[in-house]
């Protein structure tokens, strides 16, 4: 599912594998975002919830080349998680609770 949200100027597309998570952030954006259909960001949030895939993350990554990345800002301050630069973009990991 491929979903984009206008911040202001600001335009970020989201990409989901399953139908539930990009449901669930359309309804966590909005009103502050405004919905578009994608393709139109000059940025891409790919939103995965898969173990394997956080397996694959964690042992494929070069953990000296791990850093602490500012995420997106709460009430309470700024969301920082672990990520890492791996084919032109960022992937940042967020460990299942």
């Amino acid at each position: 599912m491929r979903l984009a949200y206008r911040f202001g100027s600001a335009v970020v597309d989201v990409e989901t594998g399953e139908p539930g998570s990009g449901a669930w952030l359309s309804e966590f954006l909005q009103p502050w975002a405004e919905a578009l259909t994608g393709g139109r960001g000059r940025s891409l949030v790919r939103m995965t919830a898969s173990a394997t895939a956080c397996d694959a993350f964690d042992h494929g990554r070069d953990t000296a080349s791990l850093r602490q990345v500012p995420c997106f800002a709460l009430d309470s301050g700024v969301v920082v998680l672990p990520g890492w630069d791996q084919d032109g973009g960022t992937v940042i990991m967020e460990s299942p609770s």
